[in-house]
């Protein structure tokens, strides 16, 4: 970011680091999945590595890394993205959850790719981040 923004101060606030994310790239349990999969083109097929952690042992699978498109509702509008080099899994925890993850290549372990959003009808922007290390500010754009 080449420049930076000052946040107001308003009473009664939480910080936006609890907002966004706790010391990883995991998603706020506070956060809903918030945005809606437009498109998903499948790229390369893969082998890759899901490491759990907590004394788990990681496990293989094979799966299609790949292009996505996503519409994120914000206010009134929407945000269309596109990420690249992202799997998308369902149903494979037990659940029909789907999960997005980073790929990071052939053999390598994934990590969990997560949109965060935060807005406040008192504020005139939103904050839009993929991950602990960049954060989005996003304004309206200016008629005239």
């Amino acid at each position: 970011m080449k420049q930076y923004a000052k946040v107001p101060e308003f009473k009664g606030m939480a910080t936006l680091s609890d907002e966004f994310y706790y010391t990883s790239d995991d998603q706020n349990p506070k956060f809903a999945q918030n945005f809606k999969l437009k498109y998903f083109q499948q790229v390369e097929k893969l082998s890759y590595d899901h490491s759990i952690g907590g004394g788990s042992p990681s496990y293989s699978t094979t799966g299609w890394a790949g292009r996505v498109f996503f519409d994120l509702p914000i206010n009134k509008g929407i945000l269309k993205l596109r990420y690249d080099g992202i799997i998308k899994e369902t149903g494979t925890s037990g659940d029909n959850k789907t999960r997005y993850y980073r790929s990071h290549g052939e053999g390598a372990s994934v990590s969990p790719f997560n949109l965060n959003l935060y807005t406040n009808s008192r504020l005139d922007f939103a904050i839009y981040s993929t991950s602990s290390r960049y954060i989005y500010l996003i304004k309206p754009k200016k008629k005239g």
